[in-house]
């Protein structure tokens, strides 16, 4: 919570099969790829976020499972975006 994720050339933040992980109340800008890559899991959480001059887009998330039609339970919400996929 609370944490500057900046000018880097990649996504700002990623997670492969986490679960139950919440990024809140940060400013996620100026990067090279998504502002938050979630690959799998279940539970996670971005929340209150304000996300800008990503190269790629804001969220990018997958998860559950598609032959038992399990829900990943992902959320975003509260979030703030604009200046995204500049590439």
């Amino acid at each position: 919570s609370g944490i500057d994720f900046s000018k880097n050339q990649s996504d700002a933040v990623a997670m492969k099969n986490c679960e139950n992980c919440t990024i809140a109340d940060s400013e996620i800008y100026d990067n090279g790829g998504w502002g938050v890559y979630i690959d799998g899991g279940h539970g996670n959480v971005v929340d209150g976020c304000l996300m800008h001059g990503t190269a790629v887009g804001g969220v990018y998330m997958t998860g559950g499972d598609f032959d038992t039609l399990t829900p990943a339970g992902h959320v975003v919400q509260n979030c703030e975006f604009y200046e995204f996929a500049r590439v």
